[in-house]
């Protein structure tokens, strides 16, 4: 794969991998990695890996590494490597087919970044919460896409449970703060920005893909009933992320279970299901319900790849899920017996959720 490139620290990393298969890993010999050094590896990889040991020199190594390559409009990714491993005992145990595993689920810089800060605070404690979530926000704010800066203000929050408005503006409060206040009050021309009706407001953050197609399917839920029942079918109300999304899903399917007259659901219906929970109405202009205007054209169609989309996102959260649990055990130090199958367990489903993750891409 000579557009692909393995930064290791040594050399002994590089002739382990090369005896193991992998003839395209070079070593910066040693962890003081150089501008220069970077420059070079942009001439010759456009997929550059960074493999450092697991240590604390090698995870701080690996930070600066990345800021190093990313000066080079390079974005490389990061493989993560079991609590006290390097490359070169890695691959001498395990074999390629488990370090190719590692490579499938390498990381891109900002998940480096969230990996090594959920290392460094306990997310069930308030205050290591709070100093979570501050210290991401910083680095979420340093991202130029909105895209990305979006993507990543979901995340936070479902690692958290904090509201995902709260990380928005700790994010983007300075920003937030020049444009007047309010996050979704950017304008193309500030000439007009107190006469609304002449110009048309564009959101500064989008929303992720998973979101957009849960507030897809719910909206052509309440729209008909046989979109309904097809969803019924695939997914129930646990299975959304959003938890108004959630509590509109229960809502619409009693309305629908309790009425086999109904070929679909009026507003009135929502507001007075969600007046039951005690729930704000306001919670059906966020998601858009009866914006019939918004809703795709071949719907039947785009019901299947709204499924797909959120089947993704489930798989990747359990991904995710899984990885944090093998980096928790293993960062206990020593093992039991109970502990190292648990650990082979994991790897084995690991394996199996990125085959699955590929089949979509």
């Amino acid at each position: 794969d000579r557009d692909r490139i393995i930064l290791v620290e040594g050399y002994t990393d590089v002739i382990a991998l090369y005896e193991n298969g992998i003839d395209y890993a070079v070593a910066g010999l040693g962890t003081a990695f150089t501008a220069n050094q970077a420059k070079l590896l942009k001439r010759y990889g456009k997929d550059v890996y960074i493999c450092y040991d697991s240590d604390t020199a090698g995870m701080r190594a690996t930070m600066r590494t990345l800021k190093l390559i990313m000066r080079e409009g390079v974005e490389p990714k990061v493989v993560l490597l079991p609590q006290g491993d390097d490359p070169d005992d890695f691959i001498n145990e395990n074999g390629l087919e488990e370090f190719q595993v590692l490579l499938d689920g390498a990381l891109n810089p900002m998940e480096y970044e969230m990996h090594i800060y959920r290392q460094r605070y306990d997310l069930t404690d308030a205050d290591d919460k709070i100093k979570f979530t501050k210290e991401i926000s910083k680095s979420i704010r340093g991202l130029k896409s909105p895209v990305e800066r979006d993507v990543y203000i979901d995340r936070v929050s479902t690692d958290t449970g904090i509201s995902r408005d709260a990380i928005a503006r700790e994010v983007l409060g300075k920003e937030l703060a020049r444009g007047g206040g309010n996050p979704r009050d950017k304008y193309i021309n500030r000439k007009y920005r107190d006469n609304k009706n002449k110009i048309t407001p564009i959101q500064t953050v989008l929303e992720p893909a998973h979101l957009i197609a849960e507030k897809t399917l719910v909206k052509l839920m309440v729209d008909d009933r046989n979109y309904y029942n097809i969803i019924r079918d695939n997914l129930n109300s646990k299975d959304f992320f959003d938890h108004e999304c959630r509590i509109l899903v229960d809502i619409i399917s009693q309305r629908y279970e309790g009425d086999g007259n109904l070929l679909r659901l009026d507003i009135s219906d929502l507001v007075e299901g969600l007046e039951e929970h005690e729930l704000d109405p306001n919670i059906l202009d966020r998601i858009g319900v009866g914006d019939i205007k918004s809703l795709p054209e071949d719907k039947a169609r785009s019901i299947d790849e709204l499924l797909v989309t959120i089947e993704y996102y489930k798989l990747r959260m359990k991904r995710d899920r899984i990885n944090e649990r093998i980096q928790y055990i293993e960062s206990k130090g020593d093992l039991g017996a109970g502990e190292i199958e648990e650990i082979n367990r994991l790897c084995l489903e690991l394996t199996e959720l990125n085959k699955e993750l590929r089949s979509y891409m």
